[in-house]
């Protein structure tokens, strides 16, 4: 719960936020049948989520006790459990991206009159989740961590699912083939800001008293 409150605050922050601000205007435009500004309002919104979220998703992975240890670091929570949870933490990354997607395609089918896919691309997710999680957590032993791993996996399955349906009443491409190119320039830019974050982070790491708050909020800041 501590390491899934923490990912999702992007979720909350971009996916969410942008989601509820593109449905009027998907639904204005589903309505006037101006499809292909539909799809257009689509690849604005995944691109401007995207463009946020890529390099936090690139803090959380190199950041991630730093920012693990400055939100719960405080009282009983002990540097086992920092440690612990900024683990779990890892292993919800890679779902983020499709967990503040999945809002927004969502009210792409809601501006459709289509609660059906959905609920379907849900429930698949959902039997998904359970399957991954035992197996994970009990059949591989990865423990608690096992259980983000089982969320992250199904999280990207419903999306794909979920972006495989939109695009069948819609009789267009929801912009994906667009979207590529501007993912491209952002994993690169993210890539670069990656390098660099984990050269001055292992830099200064060495300097600073890590046990207290001040060393580990300096890190944080300037890596």
């Amino acid at each position: 719960n501590f390491a899934n409150n923490l990912a999702h605050v992007p979720v909350g922050l971009f996916g969410i936020s942008f989601a509820v601000s593109a449905f009027p205007i998907l639904a204005k435009q589903i309505a006037e049948k101006k499809e292909q500004e539909f799809t257009q309002t689509i690849y604005k919104t995944v691109s401007q989520i995207l463009f946020f979220l890529t390099p936090t998703m690139v803090f959380f992975v190199l950041l991630d006790e730093q920012i693990v240890r400055l939100v719960y670091g405080a009282g009983e929570f002990s540097w086992e459990s920092t440690l612990l949870t900024a683990k779990v933490l890892l292993y919800f990354v890679p779902g983020i991206i499709a967990q503040a997607l999945i809002p927004l395609v969502s009210r792409g089918f809601y501006a459709l009159k289509d609660t059906k896919h959905p609920l379907y691309a849900s429930i698949i997710a959902l039997i998904l989740t359970l399957i991954t999680s035992y197996l994970f957590t009990f059949v591989y032993t990865m423990g608690v961590p096992g259980l983000a791993a089982a969320f992250s996996i199904s999280t990207i399955v419903q999306f794909f699912l979920m972006v495989y349906w939109l695009k069948l009443p819609v009789k267009h491409d929801i912009g994906l083939r667009q979207v590529r190119s501007t993912i491209i320039q952002i994993v690169i830019a993210s890539i670069a800001m990656l390098l660099v974050l984990q050269f001055t982070k292992d830099l200064s790491g060495g300097y600073l008293d890590l046990l207290t708050v001040k060393g580990v909020l300096t890190h944080f800041l300037f890596p």
